[in-house]
């Protein structure tokens, strides 16, 4: 039994610590390996829970990765599982931030640095929108999720803080639910539908 929980611990932080290692611009562009490594590869969490994951890193304090890390660990193996996550999220971000931070701070000035960096964020932002779109696919399957995005997506554009939209979000869908008695058997027989 300690055996398992030992190896699992170990799965989470070298899972978590490869996804950190090789991912730049935050927990966000980090999506797509999340579904390749925790649903695909690993079957800890199923593709709707990441979104869920990280709609709730959105509006809770702190690095949206960490609390992805979070929330896979306390599903997979509890409290020490948890910490098994954040740690191997965290490690591989410590030890390259100190090393890579000490050579580009005496090297910013280079075009080639600047360049690499330039074409690393375009490559983020269509992982990005990679990612929009698959989670599009999952969470607007009728007109009123459709509205629900799109006033979302608007009230973004203009600026409102992201904790107050999902918030906002957050008591429509209640709202919704229950005008509809069960909008989660719903939603579950729409992306059922569609698989």
């Amino acid at each position: 039994m300690r055996q398992i929980s030992i190896n699992k611990n170990l799965q989470l932080f070298s899972t978590f610590a490869k996804m950190s290692a090789v991912t730049f611009g935050g927990g966000y562009a980090m999506m797509p390996l999340c579904e390749r490594e925790l649903v695909e590869k690993r079957h800890w969490c199923e593709q709707e829970e990441i979104a869920d994951f990280y709609a709730v890193g959105q509006t809770t304090p702190g690095v949206v990765a960490l609390t992805v890390a979070g929330l896979v660990g306390t599903r997979v193996n509890g409290f020490i599982g948890a910490c098994a996550a954040i740690f191997g999220m965290s490690f591989p971000s410590l030890v390259l931030v100190t090393l890579i931070g000490a050579l580009l701070t005496q090297n910013l000035d280079n075009p080639f640095i600047a360049a690499a960096l330039g074409g690393t964020g375009t490559a983020v932002c269509a992982l990005l929108t990679v990612t929009v779109f698959k989670l599009a696919r999952g969470c607007v399957v009728d007109m009123t999720t459709l509205v629900i995005f799109s006033a979302a997506f608007a009230v973004l554009m203009l600026g409102m803080p992201p904790v107050w939209v999902v918030a906002t979000a957050a008591f429509f869908g209640v709202l919704y639910g229950r005008k509809t008695n069960n909008i989660f058997a719903k939603l579950s027989r729409l992306r059922d539908k569609r698989k």
